[in-house]
């Protein structure tokens, strides 16, 4: 008996139109494509296995089992849903470890270690983030305790100094707050004269110099008839210099008297809350226009 395979007529062992029941085993070569097998197990090998796989595209795989290692089962599945597990492995008892989700969500029971791992886009953290180092958009503040310190001549008198101890790769700017005070008087008969204070205050250092603009007390007149004349001034200032990028270094904090008139003039530089004051250092972004 022959049949003809569309080219020409070939020999065949077997053809069987309906049902064929095989207690025994049936082995071959191959399977013809459009040959359909329905079996609870289908049994690939046994014991280590280097071969290969090979499905044509459009094939379907409802659930495989590709390992098990002491208990642990790791599987692949078609899913309805993208946010349904589409590989995972399970504990023995049956919990799943670790999932990877058709909507490219990856969750871990136990957690999890990475290197150079890049987010593409927004991070949600829910816990507590602990890093040695953060580098980007941030600001980084210290509070400093610092005695106030007084120039009663236009000499610059030294408050204290901040220290940018680490280079990043970008520009940053570094900010400081503290409270400039001006401060005259005149007293007695026979004194007469004008009372005031004119200071400035200054950060100057390794990224260079930046200068406030002069505040001065307002102008009171002693007529010298007894008494004391006195007129003074507190101001919170802000001060700030660009640290570029790749340097660091330090700057210093100073104060000086422009001008006085009186018996006593002076200026004073000091922390803004008692001897406390605040120093910020923050990269220079985009978030802002």
């Amino acid at each position: 008996m022959k049949r003809f395979t569309g080219t020409g007529w070939s020999a065949v062992s077997l053809i069987l139109n309906g049902d064929m029941l095989t207690p025994g085993t049936v082995k071959g070569d191959r399977i013809v494509a459009g040959t359909e097998i329905t079996s609870p197990l289908i049994s690939a090998g046994t014991g280590e296995f280097s071969g290969t796989v090979n499905a044509k595209d459009g094939s379907f795989l409802e659930k495989v089992e590709i390992g098990s290692a002491g208990g642990y089962k790791a599987y692949i599945k078609s899913v309805t849903s993208s946010g349904y597990n589409i590989m995972w492995v399970e504990n023995p008892i049956g919990d799943v470890m670790f999932a990877v989700q058709g909507n490219g969500n990856i969750y871990s029971i136990g957690g999890g270690y990475m290197n150079n791992l890049t987010i593409g886009e927004d991070c949600n953290i829910l816990g507590v983030l602990k890093a040695n180092q953060i580098q980007g958009e941030l600001v980084v503040g210290k509070t400093y305790s610092t005695a106030a310190v007084t120039a009663t001549s236009a000499s610059w008198v030294s408050f204290a100094s901040v220290e940018v101890t680490t280079a990043e790769e970008f520009d940053r700017t570094l900010e400081v707050n503290v409270l400039l005070s001006g401060n005259a008087y005149r007293s007695g008969n026979g004194n007469s004269g004008n009372v005031v204070a004119k200071v400035k205050a200054r950060m100057t250092g390794d990224f260079g110099t930046v200068t406030t603009d002069q505040i001065e007390t307002q102008t009171a007149y002693h007529a010298g008839q007894g008494g004391t004349t006195e007129v003074s001034l507190d101001r919170q200032i802000t001060m700030m210099v660009t640290v570029p990028a790749n340097t660091k270094g330090s700057m210093a904090l100073q104060v000086q008297l422009v001008t006085g008139s009186g018996d006593y003039s002076a200026a004073k530089l000091s922390g803004t809350c008692g001897t406390q004051w605040i120093a910020r250092i923050f990269r220079n972004g985009s978030g802002l226009s």
